[in-house]
């Protein structure tokens, strides 16, 4: 239903919002993860497990796979520069930094990196993207489970990409033949 779709992009939008009001209003610093007292026990990592909001943000506006999203190049030159020299016969993608809010937003959260979201242990092991396994596992733990995203039918994050065909299928201004180029 478009009612379910629009729901669970309200909470990511939502969210995702929240995170960069933070983020301006404390000068760029992202607190540490707190234990379940709700006392920092560990120093900043990139937003812990809420940085799933922007990921399920980015699918659901456009469809894109989770491994799309977790292993999306920053920007042309990395693409160029690294992922054709060492990966050439694999499948790339790479964002442009533009006016759109949201990607601005995650160029300005998160730590500059080869990779859009970079891993958590990207100061000991820089230049490597997060890992799918455990991304996956906090989208269960966080958006289907915390957030009741069951309660649509979405039991991972694949399910976000078929919710992105149903609803652009059911826009009046966009054709089946549409979907079909940006989902491939």
């Amino acid at each position: 239903k478009t009612d379910f779709y629009v729901d669970c992009y309200q909470t990511c939008n939502n969210k995702v919002r929240d995170l960069w009001i933070q983020f301006c209003s404390s000068n760029g610093r992202i607190s540490g993860l707190a234990d379940k007292n709700g006392k920092v026990n560990q120093p900043p990592v990139i937003l812990g497990s809420d940085f799933i909001y922007f990921i399920g943000l980015l699918q659901l506006r456009g469809g894109f796979r989770i491994s799309e999203v977790l292993y999306s190049y920053r920007n042309r030159s990395i693409y160029n520069d690294y992922h054709l020299v060492n990966h050439s016969k694999e499948m790339g993608s790479y964002w442009e930094y533009s006016d759109d809010d949201l990607i601005e937003v995650i160029f300005s959260m998160f730590p500059d990196s080869y990779y859009l979201f970079p891993s958590p242990n990207h100061l000991d092991n820089p230049n490597h993207p997060r890992s799918k396994t455990h991304t996956m596992n906090i989208f269960k733990d966080t958006l289907v489970t915390k957030e009741g995203w069951d309660r649509y039918g979405i039991r991972s994050s694949h399910n976000l990409r078929s919710f992105f065909i149903s609803y652009m299928i059911r826009k009046d201004d966009i054709s089946p033949l549409q979907v079909c180029e940006i989902t491939g």
